[in-house]
């Protein structure tokens, strides 16, 4: 009796350790997973800020290169009041 008694004990410790392993392990699983997604995710949104980064930088270098532009900012005055005349550089540049 006494035998039974503790070949049950000893069974159900097993089994108690066996579930608290195989918890851990899943929880050690899911961390995984979820560290993998963020770096993946992570990796999307910075070639996304790349991008978008290289397409202003084109678009500003093509911007510099209009001849409209550096006729602007020849004109006397800060860059509000040359806006606000309107004038023949600024209807040159919307052409």
């Amino acid at each position: 009796m006494r035998r039974l008694l503790l070949l049950m004990l000893a069974g159900a410790v097993a089994l108690l350790a066996v579930g608290i392993g195989t918890g851990l392990a899943g929880h050690a699983n899911a961390l995984t997973r979820e560290r993998h997604d963020l770096m993946r995710r992570a990796t999307e949104q910075s070639q996304v800020l790349n991008d978008y980064f290289e397409r202003s930088r084109s678009i500003m270098l093509i911007t510099a290169q209009n001849p409209a532009f550096a006729e602007l900012y020849d004109l006397p005055g800060g860059h509000d009041d040359r806006i606000r005349s309107g004038g023949v550089v600024l209807k040159q540049g919307a052409t």
